[in-house]
């Protein structure tokens, strides 16, 4: 028997190897998937926890942390009706405590009250916070009412140009 040369015909030949199919490509559509109905999962989820938070009743007294926001209701003998107190230093590192605050009483179907009377320094992010509640309650032609508007609020809304749209008084008012 001989060993085939370089010029042998069946020595030029190699056998060709048969490519897997790719993994990767046939798991894309899978993950697409996946990713669209947990995105669609998550909305659903969202929308029912704002819709609960819409009818959930506002409790009674929250106590504050110390520069945290605090929610309180009016008396018994008249309809309850939420206060959300500003810290005297509004931040932004008291922007989550207040956005929380806010988020539990967007969507009540009484006026809400904001008390800025201890207001000494207010920031962007609080105001952009401000205006978001606001916008979103005249939206749905709910009232919003401020309670004490100080100086360093009027100033800082007229410099960011959200005076108006706050519905802040012209002069302040602690």
């Amino acid at each position: 028997m001989s060993i085939p040369g370089p010029n042998d015909p069946v020595a030029m030949k190699t056998p060709k190897r048969k490519r897997a199919p790719s993994v990767a490509k046939a798991a894309v559509p899978a993950a697409v998937a996946r990713v669209a109905d947990t995105q669609l999962l998550e909305t659903i989820v969202a929308e029912r926890e704002a819709d609960l938070d819409a009818t959930m009743p506002v409790p009674a007294l929250v106590e504050p942390e110390a520069s945290a926001v605090a929610i309180e209701t009016a008396p018994v003998d008249k309809a309850p009706e939420p206060i959300v107190t500003l810290p005297s230093n509004s931040a932004v590192k008291d922007a989550a405590a207040l956005k929380a605050a806010l988020i539990k009483v967007v969507g009540l179907p009484v006026t809400v009250s904001l008390d800025a009377r201890s207001v000494e320094r207010v920031d962007t992010a609080t105001l952009q916070l401000l205006y978001a509640f606001v916008r979103d309650r005249a939206q749905r032609k709910l009232a919003v009412e401020w309670l004490g508007c100080p100086k360093a609020l009027i100033e800082s809304s007229r410099l960011l140009g959200v005076h108006t749209m706050l519905g802040l008084p012209a002069v302040g008012v602690a």
